[in-house]
């Protein structure tokens, strides 16, 4: 059963990602539970909040003056206030999922982009050698798993604290299919108008052109492999 989705229902500060016949839930957890510990880095969230925050401010500072954008103009094409940006640029606040997207789409450049994070092109990605894009405020960590320099695929793996999300607004960021599947923990996702409930080996592939967002409604932090095509992150 779908409901119409109200993506802040799990926590008030949130700022807001066909099933196949498939065994029992004990066979799908054991395989599950054995990947989870072959794909999770020590790492979770909880990066240093200040370091992410001056890091990503100054990132899209320096893409904006190259681009010869004022703070009115990168606000007017990204759908937020020039008061906005300058809290973003000095690190006093860290844009949802969704504004980032916005900013990365108004700055020519992909999210992942905005990020201080070097991203290598060999073709194999080492446990510990993962590009990985943290938002401590958002109670998010996403690892890069993939490395296609064709760019026609990437893959994710996100850790998803208790009761956070990728917040408030739904949103697209340039993917055309869009697959998740839940390693531990639950995932609630939103497409559209729909709402998706996910347990742990549990999965959906959705168009990637819809609206959507995702929030942990557990107690516990979920792990899910999320696969985009084209790579757009």
């Amino acid at each position: 059963m779908t409901e119409t989705p109200d993506p802040t229902r799990a926590s008030d500060d949130l700022p807001p990602r066909s099933r196949h016949a498939r065994g029992s839930r004990s066979d799908v957890g054991g395989d599950v539970r054995f990947s989870v510990e072959r794909l999770a880095t020590d790492a979770a969230p909880g990066a240093d909040l200040a370091r992410v925050r001056a890091s990503l401010g100054q990132t899209i500072k320096t893409l904006r003056t190259a681009k010869g954008l004022s703070t009115r103009a990168l606000a007017s094409a990204s759908g937020v206030t020039p008061g906005f940006i300058s809290q973003v640029e000095n690190g006093r606040t860290t844009p949802s999922v969704a504004k980032l997207v916005s900013l990365a789409s108004a700055l020519g450049v992909l999210v992942g982009d905005l990020f201080d994070v070097p991203i290598g092109n060999q073709r194999v990605v080492r446990l510990h050698e993962r590009p990985a894009f943290d938002y401590p405020s958002l109670g998010l960590r996403d690892e890069l798993l993939s490395s296609d320099p064709s760019g026609k695929l990437e893959v994710l793996l996100g850790h998803i604290e208790p009761g956070r999300g990728s917040g408030p607004e739904l949103y697209t960021h340039g993917s055309e299919s869009e697959f998740i599947l839940v390693l531990g923990g639950r995932l609630r996702v939103f497409v559209d108008t729909d709402t998706h409930e996910l347990a742990e080996g549990d999965s959906i592939t959705f168009d990637g052109h819809l609206p959507h967002g995702y929030v942990n409604p557990g107690e516990t932090t979920t792990l899910a492999l999320w696969v985009y095509t084209p790579a757009s992150y």
